[in-house]
């Protein structure tokens, strides 16, 4: 921390020792007069504002001219040149010598006009270049995007362009004021595009890397940002767990590459890893298990990249074997003051669920199960059909998830500064309720402030940012989805006085409302900050060190009161209180040179190192035999205490360097390489070397090409192999381990050994290839990528089980099992329409993932024989085969397999697999004028679980059932899908609702297209808030998961789950103001 303060006092001291001279340092032979505009540029802060047709006819420049004026050195370029060029501002006008302009019939056709540039979210968009085409008249926008141009056609078309950004042609048509919208080029070949330590072009990059915009993620109405992936990103397969405020999501990119050990990518923010494993936050059990994203500010995010190959992960060693995404936060890039304000408000309700019966139909379903059984209704089992009111119910459903959850966010940022040193301070406040009823959500401030400075000679730059996230989260001790399947005619759980009602008749179902009262909490504070100095003593070698620190404490309390519980057990009070503390510490400093071995030949050399230290605390404490419930605050009040506490401590080290080689911009050569070292590995084995190569041939550049296909306005082939590790393995696990027993000798308390000593075990290693094709079509109007991937992990580290002599049940070794996931992505973008005042963009993409375990030595003879199968998926099914309902006996009946007579184990066989088949996303962009409509479409082909035949208890059990097995056999020759009620626990149905739930009857089609997001926004004509003195003012309204299209019938077919809260589907209208 005291690091970070003394690089903020650094750049603080830098904006005093700024300085204002605009003297040129210019050394050239022979070079284009574009890269005189460009370096330039770099040493004065001038742009130019120039058309390429101009540059056509331009020589080369040759000078050496040592603190110049700029005006002599401009006059030197330019002279022999047929160019003149007008200084106004900060800005250099090239025009054309003996330029000839058509001259207008009449003086007044001759007009003069204003206007703004800004980008979707209402942001001014300054350097962008407005040119008018006929009147050969152009001007660079300023730090407010505003632009002025004198002397104009009045019937002229105005041209709009900025790096990054989708060109926009407007018609003047006797306008004086424009308010133009740059929408950003998804697919723009000179996009910049991050790969770790280091940036290149989209064009030249040789990896595959996925860049996602900020105002792709702002369009969704998510807390955390990582669920506005989903659909978005080819190969990423992101699902939501549940629909709980801060609720965990899985990512993997391009399948699951280790059997047993993380597979999560790594996740890096603004140069800082970032933790993304939800367990390492929290100890209690319980529902809430918040997403340390969920603490991100979707509103402070610039972009996301998504790094999926060798080429671009392998620079990040072991850390990049599961692919890596880079988090990348909003910094000021203009020296003007703004501000922005952001208001939004959002209502959410369960999608969809399943419909249960009514009380006629559970009756009948109950009575016909004692007729099936020969059983005759008692008090004691079967209180609904006895003593219940026949007449009664209740729609459990709507009255645990039927409640309406609310959101509020509100953004508010500060930008401003000078040419030199820019700064940004953001504050956020984000809440989210739930559907359950009482007072239970999530609530979220968040601070950011980011400083940038760099000197009057551009040779130092400056960078720092700190973020800081406070995260107060209350849920119920267990998910209400739980319980929606009580009886409909069940009592009601409160009386007429408010005391909650345990039983009736002296049955009882429980209390799902007293679980109200037990509540969870958890406190969240997470501080991140991040500081880049980089110094350039030449124009081409740059020295950099990054500096990154995060912090994570999280307090968390889980009290059980008397009262959530049935008192006719008597109980006792309880509660329990953990702390945790994580801290990470990253120095990664680094070296670069570019130099030309050619004309044509350009070459970057990086070199560089990373120190990494992650402490981490755990304290438990555990308060039981409380019997007044006001005291469950306090632990000393316990009668009963249990402490437990815990301290671990990684490190990481590595030094990594890459090679670049672009000859001519069309044949690219990427070689990257680290040598890592973890302390997750026994001494003799934390070392370990990874690496990749990466090559591209931009075969459009070559003029046969251009010649025989004219319509191929880009084309690249690229390839990359190389090796990643993984070190996800936990701390100190290959040292010997005791825990504690409860048997005592002579008094005192006993130990057992629970893990044994093998420090021979070392890396997992992920060999990675690609194969790829990048085109592009008609002026890139249509864009195609091709991906084919192939992954194989070997050295897998798993637990093995040993004989019960050793007195250890297992030991954590290296293993020769071999995992392979090979498949294809397509992402396709095509701009179907585009005129003078509408436009329409869609983006298609589609992956296929093969996931198959190609070799476990010994796999039938050992413990995992019941959980793999060779040649088949990692989450491979094995079970009974289910050959349906007998139309004679209406029980359900399973293959013999091996014909033994009886169905067993030995019966199982390889089922299927819930992984996707293939997954993807269509993206639909519509604007015209100031509107803007986005649809994103996700889907998904796959088999899940089915929400019947998995579905806990009996058919006929004292418990709701969905309204659909209403279908069940009833007399001998029925031919029905489900079997006959019963809910006897030793009848044959009883054994047979055993094995359904282990057969392929459980496997089920939970392909779905969900209406993932809508986002629709108007910006307001600048005319009418020019009396607001505002920059824009936009208007939205988002919509999340709006319908889904599925034939499955559970409640949700991504999370898949009966018990837990289905994702909601959410609407939220707000404005977004710029000043």
């Amino acid at each position: 921390m005291k690091l970070l303060i003394l690089l903020t006092v650094v750049a603080c001291l830098q904006v005093s020792a700024t300085g204002y001279g605009q003297t040129v340092t210019l050394s050239v032979k022979d070079i284009p007069l574009e890269k005189v505009f460009k370096e330039v540029k770099r040493q004065t802060g001038f742009s130019f504002i120039y058309t390429r047709d101009q540059l056509k006819s331009t020589l080369p420049v040759t000078c050496n001219l040592v603190k110049a004026e700029l005006k002599e050195v401009l006059s030197i370029c330019f002279s022999n040149q047929p160019l003149l060029f007008i200084i106004e501002g900060n800005y250099v006008v090239v025009q054309t010598k003996n330029a000839t302009l058509q001259r207008p019939s009449k003086p007044d056709s001759l007009i003069d006009i204003r206007g703004r540039v800004v980008n979707e979210n209402g942001e001014p968009l300054a350097g962008s270049t407005v040119i008018a085409k006929k009147s050969n008249r152009g001007v660079s926008t300023n730090n407010q995007g505003d632009f002025f141009l004198q002397g104009v056609y009045d019937d002229d078309v105005l041209n709009i362009s900025r790096v990054g950004f989708y060109k926009e042609e407007v018609a003047i048509e006797k306008q004086r004021f424009f308010l133009i919208t740059l929408r950003l080029a998804v697919n723009s070949l000179e996009e910049t595009v991050v790969k770790g330590y280091y940036s290149t072009s989209k064009k030249l990059n040789t990896g595959n890397v996925v860049k996602i915009n900020g105002t792709q993620i702002t369009n969704q109405p998510v807390s955390n940002p990582i669920l506005a992936l989903e659909g978005l990103v080819p190969g990423l397969l992101i699902t939501q767990k549940n629909g709980l405020p801060g609720s965990r999501f899985t990512a993997l990119i391009r399948g699951q590459n280790s059997i047993q050990n993380g597979n999560s990518p790594l996740f890096v923010i603004d140069g800082v890893p970032f933790l993304s494993d939800n367990d390492a936050l929290t100890q209690l059990n319980g529902i809430l298990a918040n997403s340390p994203f969920n603490s991100l500010d979707p509103n402070d995010i610039e972009s996301i990249e998504i790094l999926k190959d060798a080429d671009a992960t392998a620079i990040y060693g072991s850390r990049g074997s599961n692919g890596v995404i880079l988090i990348t936060t909003k910094k000021n890039k203009e020296a003007r003051n703004s501000l922005s304000v952001n208001i939004a408000r959002g209502w959410g309700k369960v999608a969809r669920s399943m419909d249960f019966m009514n009380t006629q139909q559970y009756l009948e379903m109950r009575k016909e199960a004692f007729v099936n059984d020969g059983i005759t209704p008692a008090n004691n089992t079967a209180p609904d059909l006895l003593s219940w009111d026949q007449n009664r119910y209740t729609d459990w459903k709507k009255e645990f998830i039927g409640g309406t959850a609310q959101t509020y966010n509100t953004q508010l940022r500060y930008s401003g500064g000078s040419q030199f040193t820019k700064f940004s301070i953001g504050t956020g406040y984000y809440k989210e309720t739930t559907v359950f009823p009482g007072d239970f959500g999530n609530k979220k401030t968040t601070a950011d402030i980011n400083i940038n400075h760099k000197s009057s000679n551009n040779k130092l730059n400056l960078n720092f940012i700190t973020s800081y996230s406070n995260e107060n989260s209350q849920l119920p001790a267990q998910d209400l989805t739980t319980y929606i399947n009580l009886p409909p005619n069940s009592y009601p759980l409160k009386d007429a006085s408010g005391k909650f009602v345990w039983r009736e008749a002296d049955y009882s179902v429980g209390n799902p409302l007293a679980l109200l009262t037990q509540k969870s909490e958890i406190a969240t504070d997470r501080l991140t900050a991040n500081s880049v100095i980089s110094y350039k003593p030449i124009n081409t070698f740059e020295i950099k060190a990054n500096f990154g620190y995060n912090k994570i404490s999280v307090d968390e309390k889980n009290l059980s009161p008397m009262s959530a519980q049935d008192p006719a057990y008597a109980p006792n009070g309880s509660a329990v209180f953990g702390d945790n503390f994580i801290r990470t510490w990253i120095i990664e400093p680094q070296v670069s040179y570019k130099f030309n071995l050619k004309e044509k030949l350009k070459t970057e050399v990086l070199a560089g190192s990373t120190f990494q230290k992650t402490q981490s605390e755990r304290k438990l404490l555990i308060g039981d035999g409380y019997t007044n419930d006001e005291l469950l605050g306090s632990i000393a009040a316990a009668p009963y205490i249990t402490a437990t506490n815990s301290k671990v401590q990684y490190h990481y080290a590595a030094f990594f360097g890459r090679v670049g080689i672009d000859w001519d911009k069309r044949y690219i050569i990427n070689v990257t390489g680290r040598r890592d070292g973890s302390s997750r590995f026994g001494p003799d084995n934390r070392l370990a070397t990874f690496g990749a190569v990466g090559a591209a041939w931009i075969f459009s550049g070559e003029p046969f090409i251009q010649k025989a296909l004219p319509f191929l306005s880009f084309g690249k082939l690229r390839g990359s192999y190389g090796t990643t590790g993984n070190d996800q393995i936990g701390n100190y696990q290959y040292l010997d381990s005791y825990r504690g027993t409860i048997f005592a000798y002579d008094g005192q308390p006993g130990l057992s050994a629970s893990r044994l000593f093998n420090s021979n075990y070392s890396w997992e290693e992920n060999k990675k290839l690609e194969l790829a094709a990048e085109l592009g079509f008609f002026e890139d109007k249509i864009t195609v990528n091709l991906n084919y991937y192939k992954n194989k992990s070997d050295n897998q580290i798993i637990r093995y089980s040993l004989p019960t002599q050793t007195g250890f049940t297992d030991v954590l070794l290296n293993f020769p099992g071999v995992v392979q996931n090979k498949g294809y992505e397509i992402a396709v973008n095509a701009t179907l329409i585009k005129n003078k005042n509408f436009q329409w963009n869609a983006a298609l993409n589609i992956s296929h993932n093969q996931n198959k375990l190609i070799s476990f030595p010994g796999l039938a003879n050992s413990s995992y024989a019941s959980s793999y199968v060779i040649g088949k998926s990692l989450n491979a099914f094995r079970g009974l085969h289910f050959t349906g309902v007998d139309a004679q006996t209406g029980i359900y009946q399973f293959e013999d397999l091996n014909k033994d007579g009886k169905i067993d184990n030995d019966d199982f066989d390889y089922l299927g697999t819930t992984d996707p088949r293939y997954f993807g996303g269509l993206n639909n962009s519509f604007s015209y004028k100031g509107l803007q409509l986005n649809i994103l479409l996700e889907f998904r082909k796959q088999l899940g679980r089915d929400a019947v035949y998995s579905y806990s208890g009996f058919l006929g059990a004292i418990q709701n059932q969905p309204v659909y097995i209403l279908n069940r056999w009833r007399q001998p020759r029925d031919k029905a899908p489900y079997q006959q009620y019963s809910q006897n626990f030793t009848s044959l149905a009883s054994s047979a609702t055993n094995n359904i739930s282990r057969s392929d009857a459980i496997l089920t089609d939970a392909s779905y297209i969900r209406v993932r997001n809508v986002a629709l926004s108007y910006s307001i004509p600048a005319g009418w808030i020019k009396k607001m003195n505002a920059v824009s003012w936009k208007l939205f309204l988002h919509m999340q998961n709006l319908f889904t299209i599925t034939k499955y019938k559970g409640h949700d077919p991504e999370s898949q789950s009966l018990s837990s809260l289905p994702p909601l589907r959410m609407i939220t209208v707000g404005t977004q103001v710029n000043f």
